[in-house]
This record gives structure tokens, C-alpha cells and sequence, in this order.
């Protein structure tokens, strides 16, 4: 059996910063961070902040049969992990 501690950042932290920044930047909305109940790869390496696309009205659309995102958000998540990147690559 194994167990995963709860992945946590303060949101003043210089990764949920850029990451905040990056979403704000691309979408205009506000990027507070928000939980899910789902599980991350994030736990199983130190240090690494999960980040994915959840836009507003998007609730429950994941990780269901025949899965889902309008073109437009594809593309929006895109331009937002391209961003995250450079910046991150910049801390």
C-alpha cells in the first residue's frame, strides 16, 4: 500500500506566482489557485506545483468517457503552458 502526501504551496510562493500570472495574462480572469479532489503526478516529485487547464463552466468535464475541451480552450491552454515555460525558465 502507498500513500501520497497532499501537494501544498503558499500562493505567494515564485512558481504559483508565474503560473497565477501566466493564466491572468492569457485569459484576462482571475487566476486564484484552486483545488481539486483529484490525484497529481506533482506528489510523486518534490517541488513541483500541479498546474492544468480548468476554465469557468468547465466543471466536470474531465477524466469522463469521451472526454472533452472546445477547440478554444485547447488553444488558449496552449498559449498559457507556453508562457508558464519561459516564465519558469526565467525564476
Amino acid at each position: 500500500m502507498q500513500n501520497y502526501d497532499p501537494v501544498v504551496f503558499d500562493k505567494e510562493n515564485p512558481m504559483v506566482q508565474a503560473l497565477t500570472g501566466c493564466y491572468e495574462a492569457v485569459t484576462g480572469e482571475d487566476g486564484t489557485p484552486v483545488t481539486t479532489t483529484g490525484g497529481t503526478y506533482a506528489k510523486a516529485m518534490p517541488k513541483i506545483v500541479p498546474f492544468g487547464p480548468s476554465f469557468p463552466g468547465q466543471k466536470g468535464i474531465g477524466h469522463n468517457p469521451n472526454e472533452w475541451m472546445r477547440v478554444e480552450d485547447l488553444m488558449k491552454n496552449a498559449k498559457i503552458y507556453a508562457l508558464a515555460l519561459y516564465r519558469l525558465g526565467l525564476l
